[in-house]
């Protein structure tokens, strides 16, 4: 009953989110949010 194709939750810290931008930078991959709010005074984005 496991379903692969469920949008999956990411909690990261700021170095995570710095080494994911280090690694899109050079391999030429493209992150493109699709949305972006603010909850309980956190940042949230869906990628």
């Amino acid at each position: 009953s496991h379903d692969p194709d469920r949008p999956k939750r990411l909690l990261l810290h700021a170095q995570e989110i710095k080494r994911i931008d280090r690694k899109v930078r050079e391999k030429g991959y493209t992150l493109i949010p699709m949305s972006i709010y603010l909850k309980h005074g956190l940042i949230k984005i869906e990628l």
